[in-house]
């Protein structure tokens, strides 16, 4: 709460406990598409390929959270449509309204609210994965829309790193390499943070308390948050 007076508007606060997955604690379903589009389509070996690195990114962020004391069950779901259509970031509400009708619901939180409820999940997180190259990216609510659809979309070409990266953005992780005023201070406090633009994977703890595994802001994440408290 004090935090939360301190720094009530700071833009790497903004995603907390918003929209539909709100933290990643507990017993977490992820559910992942395999998308065959008019662009590309999944074979059983890029399928496999793929899979090698999610579990990978999986395993990881379980061992992190045991480190950090918190109770985190991942557990995994895999599922595939086919679109007649070419699905790009220009056509994101076009393709995804078209693979949540395919799976018999009207929208994102909807397909999300019925999984957690199969699968008697806390949270239900989904990937949306296309077996072409491109860069990987995450939706998430914020202060602005704090409703809004949460999903990733997910290249073959992504890395252990980005797997987690894009993930934690749906539980309220912040991007901590953009702008410039954020990546500079971040590269000093936590240089080899997830979320932020070195190679490194380590959970740091601003995003921890971010995506629910603490409830405190220690003092380097109060350093990052008063160095970049002018933003907007």
């Amino acid at each position: 709460q004090e935090i939360r007076e301190k720094y009530g508007n700071h833009i790497l606060l903004d995603s907390r406990r918003r929209g539909e997955t709100k933290s990643l604690v507990g017993d977490v379903m992820v559910i992942v598409i395999f998308v065959n589009d008019g662009i590309s389509s999944w074979t059983e070996r890029a399928k496999k390929d793929y899979c090698r690195i999610y579990f990978s990114a999986m395993k990881k962020i379980e061992t992190a959270a045991r480190a950090q004391g918190v109770r985190l069950k991942l557990m995994n779901a895999f599922d595939e449509v086919n679109l007649p259509m070419d699905c790009t970031m220009d056509n994101i509400p076009a393709w995804t309204a078209a693979v949540v009708k395919k799976k018999g619901h009207n929208t994102i939180r909807d397909m999300q609210k019925e999984y957690k409820r199969l699968y008697n999940s806390d949270e239900a997180p989904i990937v949306f994965a296309f077996n072409r190259k491109f860069r990987s990216y995450a939706q998430a609510a914020d202060a602005q829309y704090p409703y809004g659809n949460e999903f990733c979309v997910a290249s073959m070409d992504g890395s252990v790193k980005t797997v987690i990266h894009e993930l934690l953005h749906q539980f309220g992780a912040e991007d901590l390499y953009y702008p410039e005023a954020v990546r500079s201070v971040v590269d000093r406090i936590f240089p080899y943070s997830v979320m932020g633009g070195s190679i490194g994977d380590e959970i740091d703890p601003l995003t921890s308390y971010l995506i629910g595994w603490r409830e405190d802001i220690d003092a380097r994440s109060e350093r990052v948050l008063e160095k970049t408290k002018h933003l907007t």
